[in-house]
């Protein structure tokens, strides 16, 4: 509930005094910092655990959904952690080249303990060594995006869409405390999402940190290639763009 009012307390008024407008250096949103807080003491307790308090919940948010006015595919499986369709399907090509998303493989993460192990089958004999997990900033970012993309923002889908701030990394976390352009155009569309939403805690922030960031991107990286094309999406839906 703290996190829900923060979110929901915005002094803005116009795109221009939102983030990541209203400061010309880096940083991340206010809220965000208390988020990254909350993660903390998340990855501390792990209430997903297979004894966890929240165990059965996760299993609930996964299979959530049943295909009537939730969007095209929310009765599908929700799978942060690992790559639908062997590949990011919902997200634009020319934001995955940006991005270096164009060529993936299905993967699951494992923490670094599981990537040196090594376990045997039955049969005694050694089997591989789980894969790496994918180096690139975006990658879990962009995973998440894309099984959203297809979703409409409603009570059905609020743990999901929660997902992307809760479950992307560190290292893009940081991405977004420094105004990246590649991490922008992923939050930038997330919002977007966010903004037909008629809930009180998150429509005022998605709109007009949606906008400022479209205004950002267009004056401080207009060289980035179709960008126009990439901005379309979230400009139309907060209302810059008409078209």
């Amino acid at each position: 509930m703290l996190g829900l009012i923060y979110i929901a307390h915005l002094d803005a008024t116009t795109p221009e005094q939102a983030w990541p407008l209203q400061s010309p250096g880096p940083g991340e949103p206010d809220w965000l910092a208390l988020n990254l807080g909350k993660h903390d003491m998340w990855e501390f307790c792990d209430p997903l655990r297979e004894d966890g308090c929240f165990r059965e919940m996760l299993v609930q948010m996964a299979s959530w959904g049943d295909g009537s006015g939730d969007g095209a595919d929310s009765g599908a499986m929700f799978t942060p952690d690992e790559l639908k369709d062997g590949g990011f399907p919902n997200i634009r090509s020319d934001i995955l080249a940006m991005l270096g998303l164009q060529r993936s493989t299905t993967r699951i993460w494992q923490n670094e303990q599981d990537q040196e192990e090594q376990h045997e089958d039955g049969d005694g004999a050694e089997q591989e060594t789980p894969s790496p997990s994918p180096s690139n900033p975006y990658y879990r970012a962009a995973n998440i995006l894309s099984q959203l993309m297809p979703l409409e923002y409603s009570p059905r889908n609020l743990l999901k869409f929660a997902a992307f701030t809760h479950y992307t990394t560190s290292a893009f976390r940081a991405l977004w405390g420094r105004k990246d352009p590649g991490a922008l155009i992923l939050i930038v569309y997330w919002y977007a999402k966010a903004v037909p939403s008629p809930y009180w805690w998150i429509r005022k922030r998605a709109l007009l940190e949606c906008q400022a960031i479209c205004i950002y991107m267009e004056r401080h990286h207009s060289d980035i290639p179709h960008l126009d094309d990439i901005l379309q999406f979230p400009k139309t839906t907060c209302g810059l763009s008409t078209i």
